[in-house]
């Protein structure tokens, strides 16, 4: 299957990709290894956020560990959610100092406050714990209204970092892609020039953080997920 795209610049073609590009450019290209890096311990906690299977994936039996308690988090009660409840504020959900292991897959760009998400993991991540992204550079919109954030892999600097109590261990965009405009005209003529439907980001808890961010989303938006 082909797609040709014409531009200014000439034509593009967007084939389908072969096996072995796929398994070098997906979504799952940084959580692999990831995964492999928390199992170097045998027992631990892994909270998913956003563990609902809103698109009929869920993936509790993939992060269920050999030794590890699993728990997952979503906003909306249904299949694979162990704990309902809003990522903003997390630690009125679960103890400090709790979790070996943190994964969220296509969420951060639906999560009003991101800063406030990390200052909530810091609380609740033991010393040492590993997270990974996986959310959105370039991707239609969905669940609008809350639908709020894309992110480069510069992006995460900027969430993870001294100050929050994190370092990142390593970041990924994947997914290429072309954006293509409607409307054709000199702003929007992209060329050649890729976006990518992936970025993730794999980080661990350094320090204990002193900052805060006494802010709820109710005091920013009248709406609940998913729109409503």
């Amino acid at each position: 299957m082909r797609l040709r795209v014409r531009t200014q610049r000439g034509d593009s073609v967007i084939e389908h990709a072969a096996g072995t590009e796929l398994a070098r450019e997906n979504f799952w290209g940084l959580v692999t290894p990831t995964l492999a890096r928390m199992q170097e311990s045998k027992t631990g906690r892994f909270l998913e956020i956003g563990s609902r299977g809103r698109s009929g994936i869920t993936r509790g039996d993939v992060f269920a560990f050999p030794g590890w308690d699993y728990v997952g988090f979503d906003i909306m009660a249904g299949d694979n959610v162990d704990v309902v409840g809003d990522a903003h504020e997390l630690s009125q959900h679960f103890p400090c100092n709790h979790f070996d292991g943190v994964a969220a897959f296509a969420v951060l760009e639906h999560i009003l406050m991101p800063w406030k998400l990390m200052l909530e993991l810091n609380k609740v991540m033991k010393m040492g714990a590993i997270g990974v992204f996986v959310t959105h550079q370039a991707y239609p919109l969905h669940d609008a209204p809350w639908d709020f954030w894309r992110f480069s892999d510069r992006a995460w600097a900027g969430l993870m970092n001294p100050a929050t109590g994190f370092e990142i261990i390593e970041t990924k965009m994947s997914e290429p892609a072309y954006l293509v405009s409607r409307w054709a005209h000199a702003g929007v003529d992209h060329g050649d020039y890729e976006a990518f439907q992936a970025s993730s980001v794999a980080f661990r808890k350094i320090a204990n953080t002193a900052l805060s961010w006494n802010v709820s989303v109710a005091d920013c938006t009248g709406t609940h997920y998913p729109g409503t």
